[in-house]
């Protein structure tokens, strides 16, 4: 599993030609890893505390899920028509 590198988005109405837009998400995966190093320490420290409640092994298994999540997003596509000529496509890849 891999998170996504591409999102693509296609407007389209009747009224106007449409547009789309390409993403590089691939060029925020080093930001993210910078993120992740940092919030790591601060995360644990957090769940231990919250350990005493109860709720400790929640927010030790939250960020796992959470990657889980982003890693599951390439293929996703997401079509929403609100009429026969108006569309919006979302693509992950």
């Amino acid at each position: 599993m891999r998170p996504p590198a591409v999102l693509r988005i296609s407007i389209r109405s009747r009224d106007k030609r449409g547009f789309g837009l390409w993403l590089p998400l691939f060029l925020l995966w080093p930001l993210a890893a910078v993120l992740v190093v940092v919030a790591a320490p601060v995360w644990y420290t957090v769940a231990f505390f919250y350990w005493a409640f109860g709720e400790g092994k929640r927010w030790l298994i939250m960020p796992w899920r959470a990657a889980a999540l982003v890693c599951s997003l390439p293929g996703l596509r997401v079509d929403v028509e609100n009429s026969p000529d108006d569309k919006v496509k979302i693509h992950f890849s």
